[in-house]
């Protein structure tokens, strides 16, 4: 059995039940409107420095908690920690949610 649990923006979350009784719980995200509007702030942005804003990039915060997870950080630990958020964003893994080139 399959069942839509719930959809908000971007993310989906999908209840699998299996014939044995056991069941798992899918998150979908649509990554697409995240990554066009990066590429946008790139190419709005380069070789312009700002005193006002410094765009460097975008999180999904479903995919930071994750990379959170593997790399034993809890997400109390996580939350307002601009050195997280660094690392996250020069992992190049992740490279694609950077607007700017080089290590951040």
């Amino acid at each position: 059995m399959k069942r839509i649990l719930s959809i908000d923006g971007n993310k989906k979350e999908v209840f699998h039940g299996h014939a044995d009784g056991s069941f798992h719980i899918q998150t979908i995200i649509d990554t697409d409107p995240l990554l066009k509007h990066v590429q946008q702030m790139k190419h709005l942005t380069r070789n312009k420095k700002s005193e006002v804003t410094n765009y460097v990039g975008s999180v999904d915060l479903t995919l930071f908690r994750k990379w959170c997870e593997k790399k034993n950080i809890s997400v109390q630990e996580s939350y307002g920690n601009t050195n997280y958020l660094t690392q996250y964003l020069n992992d190049p893994d992740n490279a694609k949610f950077k607007a700017v080139d080089g290590k951040i």
